[in-house]
C-alpha cells in the first residue's frame, strides 16, 4: 500500500502547466513533483489533434439538491440558484472543446425514484450566456433515490457511443444509490473497449456541495477493472483549481508533446532527461534545499518554475 505524505497544488503556475502536485517525504525532506502540461485543444496517444469530440453534461436532479437549485428570490428573501454558475462554466469550457461547438445536458435522478433523465438536448456555446438560472434547474419533481446507471448510459448508449472521442461529466451532491450495478456496467464497458467493440467514454464524477459523499467518488475513481481500461475520474469541486484538471487522467503519461527534453532544479542540477518524449504529465524528485525547476525543450524558451509558494504550504 503506497504510503501518503503532505501535498499541495501549486497555486497560478506558470503556462504551461496547468497544475502542479507536490509531496513532501518527511523522512528525507525529499519532494516529488508532478506537474501538468496546459493544452488548449485535445491530442490523442499519437499527439495527433483530435476531431469530432463530443461531450455531455449531467447534473444531479435527487432531492438532495433542492437547496443547491436555489428558491425563488422576492421581497421575503429567498436562495440563488448555485448550480447555474458552475453548469454555465463547465457548459463553456466543454463547448470550446467540443467538434460541434455543443454539450448535451441532462438532469439526473430526476421522478419519483430517483430513476428519471430531463434531456435538455445539445446547448451550443453561444447560447450559454443567454441562459437563466432558472433554465439550469430540473422542472420534473426531484428524485428521492440517486441512480446513476440511467444518466450513463444515456451517454454511452446514446448520442455519445459513436462518437471518435467521447466523455461525459456527472456533479452530483450525494450518495448513489445503484452503485452495484453502475460497477457492473463500468466492467463491461471496460471489457467491450478492451476487445474493440465499443470507442471508450471517459466518465468524470465531480462532487459538489456541502455533503458530499467523498468515498463513492474514490470508489469509482480506483475502480479496477479485469481488464486494463481506466473508464472513471472523480474530482472534488472544491479542490479543482481549474475546469482542465477533468482531463488530467486523459491527457497523462501516454501523451508525448515533444521529442525530447531535460528537467534541472534551480542550481542547475540534472533531475531528468526525457529522451523518448516529453509526456503531458511529468514526475521528478527534488532534493532538500531545492525551490524550484526548470524545463529545457531544444528549440523553445526555457520554462522556469518556483515552486516557493507550494512548498510554504507544506511547512
Amino acid at each position: 500500500m503506497k504510503v501518503k505524505y503532505p501535498s499541495a497544488s501549486l497555486p497560478a503556475p506558470v503556462k504551461p502547466f496547468s497544475s502542479i502536485n507536490i509531496e513532501k517525504d518527511p523522512s528525507t525532506n525529499t519532494v516529488t513533483v508532478t506537474p501538468q502540461i496546459l493544452l488548449d485543444r485535445l491530442i490523442d496517444d499519437k499527439g495527433q489533434e483530435i476531431e469530432g469530440a463530443a461531450f455531455g453534461l449531467a447534473l444531479d436532479g435527487s432531492a438532495s439538491m433542492k437547496d443547491l437549485y436555489g428558491t425563488a428570490l422576492g421581497p421575503f428573501g429567498g436562495k440563488p440558484n448555485e448550480v447555474a454558475p458552475v453548469a454555465k462554466a463547465m457548459l463553456k469550457f466543454l463547448a470550446g472543446y467540443a467538434g460541434d461547438g455543443s454539450v448535451n445536458m441532462i438532469f439526473w435522478a430526476v421522478g419519483p425514484g430517483g430513476k428519471d433523465i430531463e434531456d435538455l438536448g445539445k446547448i451550443e456555446y453561444s447560447k450559454v450566456d443567454a441562459l437563466k438560472d432558472n433554465d439550469l434547474k430540473p422542472k420534473k419533481l426531484l428524485g428521492r433515490s440517486t441512480h446513476l446507471l440511467p444518466a450513463i448510459q444515456h451517454f454511452t448508449e446514446g448520442m455519445l457511443k459513436d462518437a471518435p472521442w467521447a466523455m461525459a461529466v456527472f456533479i452530483t451532491d450525494g450518495a448513489i444509490d445503484d452503485m452495484d450495478e453502475v460497477e457492473k456496467y463500468t466492467e463491461q464497458m471496460a471489457v467491450e473497449v478492451d476487445s474493440g467493440r465499443r470507442k471508450l467514454v471517459k466518465l468524470v464524477l465531480i462532487g459538489f456541495g456541502e455533503y458530499i459523499q467523498a468515498d463513492q467518488l474514490e470508489k469509482l475513481d480506483n475502480f479496477e477493472a479485469s481488464v486494463d481500461v481506466d473508464i472513471w475520474s472523480s474530482k472534488m469541486a472544491s479542490e479543482m483549481e481549474a475546469l482542465y484538471e477533468i482531463f488530467d487522467e486523459v491527457m497523462s503519461e501516454n501523451l508525448i508533446l515533444a521529442p525530447t527534453g531535460k528537467i534541472f532544479d534551480d542550481s542547475g542540477r540534472l533531475l531528468k532527461a526525457y529522451n523518448d518524449g516529453i509526456p503531458a504529465k511529468l514526475e521528478f524528485t527534488l532534493q532538500p534545499g531545492s525551490k524550484g525547476f526548470k524545463l529545457e525543450i531544444p528549440g523553445q524558451p526555457t520554462i522556469e518554475q518556483d515552486l516557493s509558494a507550494g512548498l510554504n504550504l507544506l511547512k
